[in-house]
């Protein structure tokens, strides 16, 4: 009974002191209104990017006691434009996708603002040559080409708009269109240059290889019996020549003509066509060069000419004591002689010579030479067809 009286005291108790809390005579105060919101602005209010770039926007709010507040991540953004660029809806994170401008839209509280994003095509982050080391024999040339990874992570070839430039013209110079062209032995770094940034490659010119041989003649025609002199004039990247080259040398019908592997001197075995060919081995590899031979069969001429017996100035000339000899010239066309035979003095009043030739038509003339080693004119030409 005692504790139940005490607890209804108590609560008693508490409901005066509450009462009492609560004024003498009548009821409470209205509470103060808090600042309202007058505007919001967005930062920045113009900006350009690259395309394939970001940016952060934020957005302000002014309240009508002049105090500010961070909108950023409370404001709802948008894009007007979106195929320009696009913006995260809480982040105000914005993306150029294409070059052009867009409306970029902060909302918050019924409250709108805007601004204005341009976005320029997409910028050079980086780029590299290809390839970034080489080497090229003196006189070869190496084309040079430049990678340019973008904003858009695109790729692009730059080649034709990066400014190309070498850093030792004595060795190497290279084109506007990145073709570098080998001058002396030795290094040069190859630089090529593109929106502010700069890439090198390393060019080296090596010694000047040999790159083709051409064998003298390159068609021959002997007849059977005979033989023919073959020799090979090595050709190298940088146009010098070496005369006569060491090949090895080689016929592909040995049964027509065989050839000393050395000298490249042919002889004819039978009728028919081989082909020669010489061949040298470097520390590059091999090259060749080929002519062909055709071995005829042969036919004899026998040319005669009766001795002089008055000289060009009318005198007598006795040709078995004044003369020491003849020379018979010949050629395939008419006054363009490349074969001469020396008939010596047989100190009759009319000479022979015969000759094995391959078919064909061929023109002759004959000369004497006196006892001093003067040689005369030619005779009157004749001609003969085999």
């Amino acid at each position: 009974m005692t504790s139940r009286k005490l607890l209804v005291q108590g609560i008693l108790t508490s409901l005066i002191a509450l009462y009492g809390c609560s004024g003498g005579g009548g009821g409470g105060s209205t509470p103060e209104a808090g600042p309202t919101l007058v505007s919001i602005t967005v930062a920045p209010s113009t900006s350009s990017i690259a395309k394939g770039t970001s940016m952060q926007f934020s957005a302000t709010g002014l309240y009508s006691n002049s105090t500010t507040s961070n909108l950023t991540a409370a404001a709802v953004w948008s894009s007007l434009t979106s195929s320009i660029a696009t913006i995260g809806q809480t982040t105000g994170i914005a993306s150029g996708t294409a070059p052009g401008e867009a409306i970029i839209s902060a909302v918050y509280s019924g409250l709108t603002a805007t601004a204005l994003l341009t976005v320029r095509d997409a910028e050079l982050v980086s780029f590299s040559i290809t390839p970034a080391s080489t080497s090229i024999a003196l006189g070869l040339t190496q084309p040079f080409t430049a990678s340019g990874t973008f904003t858009d992570t695109s790729i692009q070839d730059i080649t034709l708009s990066a400014a190309w430039s070498s850093l030792n013209t004595a060795v190497s110079t290279i084109s506007a269109t990145g073709l570098a062209a080998s001058l002396s032995k030795g290094s040069a770094l190859i630089t090529a240059v593109h929106s502010g940034l700069t890439e090198t490659a390393l060019l080296t010119v090596t010694p000047a290889e040999l790159v083709s041989i051409s064998i003298f003649p390159p068609f021959a025609s002997i007849t059977t019996g005979n033989s023919q002199q073959f020799t090979a004039t090595g050709i190298y990247t940088d146009t010098t020549t070496t005369n006569p080259l060491a090949a090895d040398w080689t016929s592909s019908n040995t049964s027509v003509a065989t050839i000393d592997p050395t000298t490249g001197l042919a002889s004819s075995v039978s009728q028919g066509t081989t082909t020669i060919s010489a061949v040298y081995s470097g520390l590059t590899g091999s090259v060749s060069g080929t002519a062909e031979l055709t071995v005829t069969g042969s036919s004899t001429v026998t040319l005669a000419w009766d001795a002089p017996t008055t000289r060009v100035d009318g005198s007598s000339l006795n040709p078995a004591t004044d003369l020491s000899a003849y020379k018979l010239y010949y050629g395939t066309a008419s006054q363009v002689y490349t074969q001469t035979v020396t008939v010596a003095n047989p100190g009759t009043t009319t000479i022979t010579q015969t000759l094995t030739l391959a078919p064909g038509t061929y023109y002759f003339v004959v000369t004497d030479i006196d006892s001093a080693g003067q040689e005369s004119g030619y005779s009157e030409e004749i001609s003969k067809t085999i």
